[in-house]
Order: structure tokens, then sequence, then C-alpha cells
């Protein structure tokens, strides 16, 4: 069945680009992660101002308010705060006092990460882009909606991208994702 509703399809192609920065937010806490856990701590505040970035394009994106990034990351991060800004002058200060500011020494990194992980949380009100369990369910739960509502009007054909070798044995992908989740809480 052919989509003919021209406002569907807008959502859905603002959906996608919007479950594009929650596949990026969970790969950022991941990078996050891992460069705490090595104390490679100039890797981890490089992740944290790009999740900032991406955390500020989400919000952007829910407000309806167009941002088209390209190029290296000072310029991604010049356009989000720019039209971050034009929607609210004092979250776009706050969202560039924290990424302008200078690495602090190692011992004070994981105080500072904490400070932007809050203002994703409360500021941003993103709640769930905040820990990296959150974001990968985020991730999952929409692309799951996505993929959802794109099957039932006829543009998902193939389902197959993730599929095992037995699959009347295994989960979709989705409740693989959970459970994985689960396993790591465990």
């Amino acid at each position: 069945m052919p989509v003919r509703d021209a406002s569907l399809k807008d959502w859905l192609r603002a959906e996608r680009a919007v479950n594009g920065h929650h596949l990026e937010i969970m790969g950022l806490h991941y990078d996050l992660t891992g460069a705490l856990a090595a104390g490679q701590h100039g890797l981890a505040w490089s992740a944290q101002q790009s999740l900032l970035v991406e955390t500020l394009h989400v919000r952007l994106a829910y407000a309806g308010v167009a941002c088209r990034t390209a190029g290296d990351r000072v310029t991604r991060a010049f356009a989000v705060m720019e039209a971050t800004a034009a929607m609210d002058a004092a979250l776009a200060d706050e969202a560039w006092e924290l990424w302008l500011r200078p690495m602090p020494p190692d011992e004070e990194i994981p105080e500072a990460l904490e400070e932007v992980r809050c203002f994703v949380a409360d500021r941003l009100g993103l709640p769930w882009a905040r820990d990296r369990a959150a974001a990968v369910r985020r991730w999952a739960e929409n692309t799951n909606d996505l993929r959802t509502v794109a099957r039932r009007l006829g543009m998902a054909q193939s389902d197959d991208w993730y599929v095992s070798e037995k699959p009347e044995s295994t989960p979709d992908w989705y409740a693989e994702v959970l459970a994985a989740l689960e396993a790591e809480d465990s």
C-alpha cells in the first residue's frame, strides 16, 4: 500500500532524522563510558561536548525547529547553538558555557560530566539521554515505532536485517536489545 499522505511522510522523515540523533547519543554514551574506564579523559571530554550538541539537536527537533548541520564538530556546535538561541537565549547561554569551558583536571572530570548530564535531563527535558541504558532503550523504542508505522503503511517490506539463523527460537531485535540491557544491569 503506497503512502499518499504527505504529512505522514514528513513525520516519518523527521522522526527518522531524530532517531539518527538517538543513535548518536547512544553511541556517545558508550564512548564516554569506555573513555572514562580507560582513563582517557580527553576523549571523555570530547564525547560529552558532542553529547551536548546532539541532545540540543534533539531538543530543537522536539520543538519543531529545523537545524541542518554538516561539517566538523565546531561547525555543528555553532549551528545548533544559534538555533537554540533563536528559540531560547538563556538556554543557549547555559549550553555555550558548558560547551566552551576548558577541560578540568582529571580528578574533576566526573563532576563536570555530571553537570552536563543534569543539564541534559533537567534543562533540556531529556531524562532518557542522561545515561547509556536509557538512551539505548529510547533509540530501540523509537526504531520499533518507526518500523511499525512504516510496515503498516507498506513502506518497510523487508524486516530481515536482524534475523538470526533460527528465527523461530529467537526473539525479535527489539526484545534482544531490551534483554541485553537487562543483562548489563544485573
